[in-house]
């Protein structure tokens, strides 16, 4: 691999020529884009990235294809500065970054950081280079490919990459959400690590038919490998839920998801909304405590027990 000092007149026409060339940033001048919903950025790898660069330099260039490539694919593209989506007349003037948003975001404040207060942590520009692309796959499949050998992805971040190739599918859309549920500070009552695809799978399809080879599979070919799952059901479920004082780091266990389906072989999809809708907080609370293998039995206990004591009184 070869590194290249172009004129800027010539650089997007060195790189092209030669896909190894790693090129300056400012060269190319073009703006920058990040594609959205793409891994968020993480404060644990940010902070990692601003240390090592400090102390090494830029030691990987930043992976990129142009704007226009990316967004031929429907893929929906935002700012890094502003965050703001790009519209289609105007993705032929930006880069879109398809691995290394910690670097570039690490270098971009040692920057502002270096500005603001006279140091000289961060590299004078930043080094980018098009992606590789020998056998002439898909964006999308270069994202895909791109981050999963880069950092080993976890359920969640197989929910994020189908969700950004597919941006209008409305499964990928809510379980999205589902997985951006983040506790961001203490008492927020929210998943720490958002909820799981177990658990997402549970909500829309009341199984494990959602599971990370079909998040892969439909990141390169479409949504058509996805299951059949019922939406409004999955919403109705945890709106009411959360209305009755349930919250979402209780919620996106196993433990009520489970009951409301076993609630379901043998009543009504209504019939077991309304029962949710029926109870205290009190008995939410007795709920909340009740985890392991038996817990479906318990939390039936737990209900038929205060249904019955509502009757007698």
């Amino acid at each position: 691999m070869e590194t290249y000092n172009v004129n800027e007149m010539g650089a997007q026409n060195a790189v092209m020529n030669n896909l190894s060339t790693i090129i300056t940033l400012s060269k190319l001048c073009k703006k920058v884009a990040f594609v959205k919903g793409n891994r968020a950025i993480s404060k644990k790898n940010l902070s990692q990235k601003i240390a090592s660069i400090k102390e090494n330099g830029q030691l990987m260039p930043v992976i990129v294809v142009e704007g226009k490539a990316a967004s031929d694919e429907g893929l929906v593209l935002v700012d890094c500065v502003t965050n703001v989506e790009i519209a289609r007349n105007e993705v032929a003037n930006y880069i879109v970054i398809i691995e290394g948003q910690h670097r570039y975001t690490a270098i971009s404040m040692l920057q502002q950081e270096d500005i603001a207060k006279g140091t000289n942590y961060a590299p004078a520009d930043i080094m980018v280079m098009y992606a590789l692309n020998p056998k002439g796959k898909s964006v999308k499949k270069l994202i895909s490919e791109l981050n999963r050998t880069s950092i080993i992805w976890d359920g969640k971040d197989y929910v994020t990459g189908a969700a950004l190739c597919n941006p209008t599918n409305e499964l990928l859309e809510f379980a999205k959400e589902l997985v951006d549920l983040k506790s961001i500070k203490a008492g927020d009552k929210l998943p720490n690590s958002g909820y799981p695809i177990s658990s997402i799978s549970k909500y829309l399809t009341f199984g494990s038919l959602l599971d990370k080879d079909k998040l892969a599979k439909c990141m390169d070919e479409g949504t058509e490998c996805l299951p059949s799952a019922n939406i409004p059901r999955a919403k109705k479920i945890l709106e009411t839920a959360r209305k009755v004082g349930f919250k979402d780091n209780y919620l996106s266990h196993k433990y009520f998801i489970d009951w409301i389906i076993d609630e379901c072989n043998v009543k009504g999809f209504e019939e077991v909304i309304l029962l949710v809708e029926g109870l205290t907080y009190p008995v939410v609370e007795e709920i909340i405590k009740i985890k392991g293998d038996n817990s479906t039995a318990e939390i039936r206990k737990v209900v038929t027990k205060y249904y019955d004591n509502k009757e007698a009184a």
